[in-house]
């Protein structure tokens, strides 16, 4: 919460929180503190990971270290380069998934619950 914050606080004007729908984040602890601050959440299916741009995030990441000349041999390495690939994403690569959002949640909307192109 305290990058949600002064984001929201930056963007001012409409703001609408989405998150991965994981356990952790639907707690009764951070709805109380998404309603206190005034935090709209976007309403999230279960079992839609394919709506998330995160995941493509991550796709993207190991796609990057897949294509390594010496990928990692270990679960620490493995981080190092999770990390290393996660800093050279291109902006572009960003702001095109947060620009596709709108676009995914319309899609799922018109799908009625069945699967979409993303």
């Amino acid at each position: 919460m305290h990058k949600i914050i002064p984001l929201r606080d930056e963007l001012g004007g409409q703001f609408i929180f989405m998150d991965d729908n994981a356990r952790p984040h639907r707690t009764r602890a951070v709805q109380a503190v998404l309603e206190n601050r005034n935090i709209t959440r976007l309403d999230w299916p279960a079992m839609s990971p394919d709506m998330s741009p995160i995941e493509n995030i991550w796709d993207y990441v190991s796609r990057a270290i897949f294509n390594w000349n010496n990928p990692p041999k270990n679960a620490q390495e493995l981080i190092i380069a999770a990390a290393e690939e996660w800093d050279n994403i291109p902006q572009e690569v960003i702001n095109n998934l947060i620009i596709g959002t709108d676009k995914r949640v319309n899609a799922l909307l018109r799908s009625g619950d069945s699967n979409t192109e993303y």
